[in-house]
């Protein structure tokens, strides 16, 4: 099993696909973000199919701690009957995470199936920078 996860500004299902707009981004500012969260999973042995397994999803961040901030799970299970055979089987879902309020650092969204890590996504957050100001004109 493989797999991929990244950042969009916004992302959505489209069936099994996911359309994103401003994807895999690495860095942000300060402050609010509102952003998506898209990840792809290939099943490719016969052997994890007909199975339940568990997705887990976080955010964490990578300064002094390792702190998780956002978490999400959920299950998926590739029924057998219904694969094609001749092709590994791709999962893809978008998850909307909403608005954080996020400080300066590093992050990443580390993408787990059945404990083991497929994939991480790590992206920086800087100072958030003043617009500059406009002189007055007489």
């Amino acid at each position: 099993m493989r797999g991929m996860i990244f950042t969009a500004d916004a992302a959505r299902n489209d069936g099994n696909k996911v359309s994103c707009l401003g994807g895999f981004w690495t860095v942000t500012q300060a402050g609010p973000v509102v952003a998506d969260v898209a990840f792809v999973i290939r099943v490719e042995d016969e052997s994890e199919m007909g199975v339940e397994h568990r997705v887990r999803i976080t955010l964490q961040g990578l300064a002094e701690r390792d702190e998780t901030i956002v978490g999400v799970d959920a299950g998926f299970k590739v029924d057998r009957d219904s694969a094609d055979t001749r092709a590994p089987v791709v999962i893809s879902r978008a998850i909307s995470i909403g608005r954080r309020e996020l400080v300066e650092g590093s992050y990443a969204w580390v993408l787990e199936v059945d404990g083991h890590k497929l994939d991480e996504w790590p992206f920086i957050v800087t100072p958030r920078i003043a617009p500059e100001a406009t002189p007055a004109t007489p």
